[in-house]
């Protein structure tokens, strides 16, 4: 990788048998890959992401769904976007990787010591939400939406975490100019 101090790179795997650094897990999971800083460093994560995106957005987008029934023709179709949103997702991640290695040149054990309710080397247990999934419930509201004509919905003026529904858009602007002098009368 471009722009990369190599040197800086193998003192921060230091021995990778302790696995005393951040950079030490993330070269276990990606084979090794991660100390020669190659190509293959996220391994397949970008895919196995994108597949996940694509599941998720067949069921919550109409075209997609139907595409999705087509039978074999549209899983080649979905299984051609999957593949272009993959590419799209590694060049993201693969950027946010270079650039994080270069800011911080090395990753340590510093990065543990993160004050994060999701970290859990400094929190015992699980974190207090779900990590890169979505709950039952989001789940189940995405397989079976309500059958409504509401287009648009914004916070009640009542600041109570209630929402207005709407199915045109002047109502909405009615509702959001009512919150948002809540929100001014509140301040």
């Amino acid at each position: 990788v471009p722009f990369l101090n190599m040197e800086a790179l193998a003192s921060a795997m230091g021995d990778i048998s302790t696995g005393n650094t951040m950079l030490a897990y993330l070269n276990t999971l990606s084979g090794g890959a991660f100390s020669n800083a190659t190509l293959f460093a996220m391994g397949i994560t970008p895919y196995i992401n994108s597949s996940i995106i694509m599941q998720l957005l067949c069921v919550a987008i109409p075209p997609l769904e139907r595409m999705a029934k087509e039978g074999e023709i549209g899983r080649r179709k979905i299984g051609t976007i999957t593949r272009y949103v993959t590419v799209g997702l590694g060049l993201i991640q693969g950027t946010a990787y270079l650039f994080y290695l270069k800011q911080k040149a090395v990753l340590s054990n510093a990065d543990t010591q993160i004050e994060s309710p999701y970290n859990t080397y400094l929190n015992p247990g699980l974190p207090p939400g779900p990590i890169c999934s979505p709950g039952l419930a989001s789940i189940e509201a995405a397989l079976n939406p309500a059958d409504t004509d509401y287009l648009y919905f914004v916070l009640s003026e009542k600041l109570d975490g209630s929402a207005n529904f709407s199915d045109n858009y002047e109502k909405f602007q009615k509702d959001a100019n009512a919150y948002y002098a809540a929100v001014e009368a509140a301040s």
